[in-house]
Formats: structure tokens, C-alpha cells, sequence
């Protein structure tokens, strides 16, 4: 069993590693608020689009930029 002590290096340990770059998750409604007239989006290339995004987009013919 562990003590105390063990828990807390333990926990330590996870803190210290490194971790993932956080993805960035898009809603229709942000995407909405991010076309421009010329009907583009851009979006880094790890975003994560709601199945809901890329229905609107591809409905409206909106071209996704995924940039590095």
C-alpha cells in the first residue's frame, strides 16, 4: 500500500511531464463567426471541427485552411 509520501511522488511525477499541445476544438457557431466574405477558414492544423462544423461548411462551400 502506499503511503502519503508515495502519492504525493507519484503525482509529482505526472506533473513534470510534459504534456500534448491542447487542441483546439470548433463549434458551428465559432466557425460561423470566424468565414470570411471570401468564404475561407482558416484553423491551425491540430483544430478538431464538430461534425456539425463540417456539415455547415461543406453546405455553404466554405474552403478549410489548415495551417501549420
Amino acid at each position: 500500500m502506499l503511503s502519503p509520501d508515495d502519492w504525493a511522488d507519484v503525482l509529482w511525477e505526472g506533473l513534470k511531464k510534459p504534456r500534448r499541445s491542447a487542441r483546439l476544438f470548433l463549434s458551428e457557431y465559432e466557425i460561423k463567426r470566424m468565414i470570411t466574405p471570401d468564404k475561407i477558414l482558416r484553423v491551425p492544423g491540430n483544430a478538431i471541427l464538430s461534425p456539425l462544423a463540417l456539415d455547415w461548411l461543406l453546405l455553404k462551400g466554405v474552403q478549410v485552411v489548415r495551417e501549420a
